[in-house]
């Protein structure tokens, strides 16, 4: 177990180091299409934390062997940023130190994002961490899946409008249902993400929001995002009456050939830990975790 202790805040380049690292390490893992550009959304990231009023802090343990660590430091949580950790060995040796660290805080859990590919954040595994929730993707250079079953086709002003409240409503509760936030502060964040990804609503650029229709019925819906070479799902929904006969799946492989048209190579989504349902579903079209968000309690010890 590494002793951390805080270091003086970073200087513009080593900001740009470890924003530089965060980005490699997303794009190896098939998180991110752009590396470049995410690269720059973090180190303006790290400049807020290390700004005036911002919650950021560079850690390093006291021999100097570690590396550095970056951590958001909020209410009862403190979330794993960035590192220049390179052996596999000293990032678990580190993660102890930082739950002592994060003891001493005041907080009660870290949160990491563990990258597929990445030996750093893979170290990071103990007994007692959850899965808060896990992207997968898969990859588009194949012949269409489509069974033919549904067709998909722009929401209606009145379909939005039947839409928008029950889906923030429905994101801030499996929010707090994976232990992402309590209640009030996962319905707040639903309402912000919500606001900045449909600022034009159903008409925003980039933004798809579907109906799946089997015929004349509708049996569905699919909310697709161009993120630039990599489409992402943001919600798919099967209608009540409709489950549990396969629609799921036919959206899905419906939504693939959408995805093809905007030119995306891959097509991403995002699962709750607790939705044991829908990963399965994905796990059986071939979806592949790129990335684990987990949370690891800090009341607890010992190796990992």
């Amino acid at each position: 177990m590494y002793t951390l202790v805080r270091l003086p805040s970073p200087s513009a380049d080593t900001i740009a180091d470890l924003a530089d690292r965060r980005a490699a390490a997303y794009a190896r893992a098939g998180v991110i299409a752009d590396e470049a550009a995410f690269a720059e959304q973090q180190r303006q990231l790290l400049v807020r934390l290390f700004g005036p009023g911002g919650d950021g802090v560079l850690l390093g343990d006291v021999a100097g062997e570690l590396g550095e660590v970056v951590i958001a430091q909020s209410g009862d949580t403190c979330e794993l940023v960035a590192t220049t950790v390179e052996d596999p060995a000293h990032a678990i040796g580190g993660l102890d130190g930082l739950r002592a660290w994060a003891r001493r805080s005041g907080a009660t859990r870290i949160r990491v994002n563990r990258l597929a590919g990445d030996p750093i954040t893979q170290a990071l595994r103990t007994p007692d961490e959850s899965i808060v929730a896990t992207n997968m993707r898969i990859a588009l250079d194949r012949p269409s899946r489509a069974d033919g079953r549904v067709n998909l086709s722009p929401f209606t002003d009145a379909e939005y409008e039947e839409w928008i409240g029950g889906a923030i409503a429905e994101y801030a509760r499996e929010r707090a249902n994976a232990g992402a936030e309590d209640e009030a502060a996962a319905l707040d964040v639903a309402r912000a993400s919500f606001a900045q990804l449909l600022p034009a609503g159903r008409s925003t650029p980039g933004q798809l929001l579907l109906s799946a229709y089997d015929r004349d019925e509708r049996v569905g819906m699919v909310w697709i995002a161009d993120r630039g070479g990599q489409a992402f799902i943001y919600d798919i929904i099967v209608s009540p009456e409709h489950r549990r006969k396969g629609y799921g799946a036919s959206i899905m492989r419906a939504s693939e050939d959408v995805a093809r048209e905007m030119g995306a190579t891959h097509l991403a989504l995002n699962v709750f830990g607790h939705n044991d349902g829908a990963r399965a579903l994905y796990d059986g079209l071939g979806y592949e975790v790129t990335l684990e968000n987990i949370v690891i309690p800090v009341v607890t010890t010992g190796a990992l």
